[in-house]
């Protein structure tokens, strides 16, 4: 829910495939089913477009892929969205490198069976890129615009690309064309957007305005709309001007309709996300008029059975930023009252575990509710369980979103807290801060900075020190974080503070 502990199942599913279209190019065998195949195959394609971690909800969809599959055993769209599903199963648990590698060839040689299916193309693209091979990957995108010009998966797929190479001007234009192929199309809409964010595409106010403008004059139904801020906010990282974007477009449906449940709570949630300080023992850190302004809003949807659940979870991200240990316990005991995921339940008793410095109990706990890796548990494993099972998930995060300011950030936060390895925090930071400045990333650059000059101070290179010490003076000190957060490198921070101060 919250993007700074994202469930890495769903990270990987928006790298694989950041939410497809139903509406890809027919090939021949689509053309052949019946009304009643065409939809429950159609319902399969979503469910795999909305995977989630939770074990029922998994079943569920491999078993509908096979009975689709007994019923039609040569049918090749079926077989393309079995391996599809297998990819993100494996990108989850074993990074998406490997995933993506695993994919290719499956989705190759269904190509050759049925080589009329737009979709294969743009999965098979998507898989060559993030295995690495931009080579392959261009005449898949090439075939499936041939097969389905119109679609908006094949400009946001070439955008992939261009983000993996570097090129952001490329990048932005395919996000632009994209979006303005994605009428009716809510989950290719929300991609567009944020990577048309991501890439620079939304500097200022006017910029935000004028993309709401676009994004109304695309799609001007409330439903579909809020559909699209939702999937905008779960894939939220910090990009410049997204959620001044999504406040524009929540503001054109206020004006228009009937204020929705439903769209409350995306409210509810742009709150939270603009009012998002730093993460904590374990938790979220919302600025207190950010979380009121969140609370307000929920009171007003009360207990409205499609979103009940989702509140409920908003309301208790809310007490843990506010270390109410009380309200946690309590909202878990109503959350298990009212039958809610238990998933979602297992993890918030996460949360209450890591406040309470209960780390073995929460490593035990994710084992025991089949929990996948997330930041939360990772931070544990810091704490009170293995340094390089947490490592490890940070790289397998960098590995899905290599550009994500906010992943790089957490390694080089990890990196620094953890090892006390100034130049790689350092890199990592850096990178993070040219990606999109933000303030978890500049503190650590900062801290980072000063170790390595207190470094310099006691080995007697004060050259070196004051040089370094510069650099953190232009990304900015903060005396009082980096004394709370130096642990076990204090002496080398009050070096060089001592030296230069």
């Amino acid at each position: 829910m919250i993007p700074k502990r994202v469930i890495p199942a769903l990270l990987a599913a928006l790298v694989v495939l950041a939410q497809p279209s139903l509406t890809f190019g027919d090939s021949l065998q689509l053309q052949q089913l019946s009304p009643s195949d065409r939809a429950a195959f159609d319902d399969i394609v979503s469910a795999v477009a909305n995977w989630e971690s939770d074990p029922a909800q998994i079943a569920k969809v491999q078993a509908d892929i096979k009975n689709f599959s007994d019923s039609h055993p040569d049918f090749v769209p079926i077989q393309v969205e079995a391996a599809h599903a297998k990819w993100i199963y494996v990108s989850d648990g074993l990074g998406a490198i490997i995933g993506a590698k695993s994919f290719t060839p499956i989705i190759v040689e269904l190509q050759k069976r049925d080589p009329t299916y737009a979709k294969s193309y743009v999965l098979g693209a998507r898989a060559f890129i993030l295995s690495g091979d931009m080579a392959s990957a261009r005449p898949q995108l090439n075939k499936a615009a041939e097969l389905d010009a119109k679609d908006p998966w094949v400009d946001l797929s070439w955008g992939l690309l261009f983000d993996r190479t570097g090129d952001r001007n490329k990048a932005l234009m395919s996000a632009r064309a994209g979006l303005a192929k994605a009428a009716g199309q809510p989950l290719a809409m929300a991609e567009a957007i944020v990577e048309i964010a991501k890439n620079g595409g939304i500097p200022d106010d006017k910029s935000a305005d004028a993309l709401a403008d676009q994004i109304y004059k695309i799609e001007g139904n409330a439903s579909t709309l809020t559909t699209v801020i939702s999937k905008a906010l779960d894939q939220y990282g910090f990009e410049p001007g997204l959620l001044q974007t999504l406040a524009q477009v929540g503001q054109r449906v206020a004006t228009s309709s009937a204020l929705t449940p439903k769209f409350q709570l995306q409210i509810a949630r742009w709150y939270l996300e603009a009012g998002y300080m730093y993460d904590e023992a374990g938790a979220a850190r919302y600025q207190q008029d950010y979380a009121k302004a969140a609370l307000d809003t929920l009171d007003k949807i009360q207990d409205a059975p499609d979103v009940a659940q989702m509140a409920w979870n908003l309301r208790f991200a809310i007490a843990a930023s506010d270390d109410d240990l009380p309200k946690m316990q309590q909202l878990i005991s109503d959350g298990e009252k009212k039958n809610y995921s238990m998933q979602m339940i297992a993890h918030n008793k996460g949360v209450l575990f890591y406040a309470q410095k209960k780390f073995k109990e929460l490593i035990a706990l994710y084992k025991e509710a089949g929990l996948p890796d997330d930041n939360l548990l990772a931070r544990a494993n810091e704490r009170g369980g293995s340094m390089e099972v947490a490592k490890r998930y940070y790289l397998r995060q960098l590995e899905m979103a290599p550009t994500a300011p906010n992943l790089n950030g957490n390694y080089a936060s990890f990196l620094l807290t953890r090892f006390a390895d100034a130049d790689g925090a350092i890199q990592y930071a850096g990178k993070a801060m040219a990606l999109m400045p933000y303030e978890n990333a500049r503190q650590t650059l900062s801290l980072a900075l000063l170790l390595k000059s207190g470094r310099y101070v006691r080995s007697g290179n004060l050259p070196e020190a004051r040089n370094t010490f510069e650099q953190a003076s232009l990304v900015g000190i903060d005396q009082d974080y980096a004394r709370k957060w130096c642990f076990d490198f204090c002496d080398d921070v009050n070096a060089a503070l001592q030296a230069f101060q």
